[in-house]
């Protein structure tokens, strides 16, 4: 299987299907998320690559530094089209919906192209009207700790590097995963507002 354009062709490990009267389920759909109404694409999903179209740019048409290659574990967003193929569950999806590839070393995610791995802090809480919200409820930039900056695309330079403080924009799209026990962010690099240093 060969892909085409800037689409990776991804499959699902019998792990993530279920059989159920012939017909193949993937585990990861959640009825309980789409009666919530979470979108699809929040949802990142871990696949392993089949096939890379020879099409690696982003979302604003720039080329991706060393792009997911066949046979690497990514973290995906979960919004292209599934099929069957040899009875086996696949997805096609577009690159720059592909968040990050398993380091085969370590096993951590290491994000690609302008995506940044982070921890944010919901230490902290706002006072509004004597109501204690917590501070992930309230629509304001948080802080976050950089874990690991993407494998960059051309004429990007970062200007962050793992271990800064950083304060993140309310704009970022919550994509989010659990390793080692934690939750780590994946977002853009241009929500990044500021680097800080702690008092």
């Amino acid at each position: 299987m060969k892909a085409i354009h800037d689409f990776v062709i991804c499959k699902y490990d019998d792990a993530q299907e279920k059989h159920l009267q012939g017909i193949i389920v993937p585990e990861t759909v959640s009825l309980a998320k789409k009666r919530m109404g979470v979108p699809n694409g929040d949802q990142l999903i871990e696949l392993e690559v089949v096939s890379v179209g020879p099409d690696v740019t982003d979302y604003d048409g720039k080329l991706i530094l060393t792009p997911p290659a066949p046979g690497q574990k990514i973290l995906v967003q979960r919004c292209g089209t599934e099929f069957l193929l040899d009875k086996k569950l696949h997805l096609k999806v577009q690159i720059r919906f592909v968040v990050a590839v398993k380091d085969p070393i370590s096993s951590k995610w290491m994000p690609i192209s302008d995506r940044v791995k982070m921890k944010i802090d919901f230490s902290e809480a706002t006072m509004y009207e004597d109501i204690h919200l917590p501070k992930h409820s309230v629509d304001r930039p948080r802080k976050a700790k950089v874990l690991a900056i993407g494998s960059g695309k051309k004429g990007l330079y970062f200007q962050i590097t793992p271990g800064d403080n950083v304060i993140i924009d309310k704009l970022h799209t919550e994509l989010k995963t659990t390793e080692d026990n934690e939750t780590v962010h994946f977002i853009r690099y241009q929500h990044i507002v500021s680097i800080y240093t702690e008092a």
